[in-house]
């Protein structure tokens, strides 16, 4: 029996099709600040993700609201975190993350919202730090 072979001809790199890559939606595109705002609040309060007392040493909570933003196609950028402390004692009192959320509004321009989310931590019988509730707020 003969096998008949073929030579294959290179191929040049140029006539390689490139890889499309699906552009990033944000789905916040086309609306107003107002309902833009409106929107990522009823969508992180759905998941739960400020209700309650949180014990954990890693903010998994304000972990998950990051992932939740990113998960909904919110273009964010975290623009600061930082720890405040009482006025009279110096104790610390909580600790607040900031962050712009950019999108094209209503009217095609570039729009931004800023937000919060602050830890306040709680009394404690281990100590001041171990348990804090979560206040998010965009606008």
């Amino acid at each position: 029996m003969k096998i008949k072979i073929h030579k294959i001809s290179q191929v040049v790199d140029s006539q390689i099709p490139e890889p499309s890559t699906p552009m990033q939606i944000n789905v916040l595109d086309g609306k107003s600040k107002q309902s833009a705002s409106n929107f990522i609040h009823s969508k992180i309060n759905a998941l739960g993700l400020t209700r309650g007392v949180f014990r954990d040493t890693g903010w998994n909570q304000v972990h998950k609201i990051w992932r939740a933003l990113n998960d909904l196609g919110v273009d964010f950028d975290q623009t600061g975190n930082n720890y405040y402390h009482d006025k009279d004692s110096g104790d610390i009192k909580g600790k607040r993350w900031t962050f712009e959320i950019k999108f094209k509004n209503n009217t095609g321009k570039d729009s931004v919202l800023y937000g919060s989310i602050t830890a306040d931590f709680g009394p404690s019988q281990v100590g001041k730090t171990d348990a804090y509730d979560l206040v998010f707020n965009v606008s």
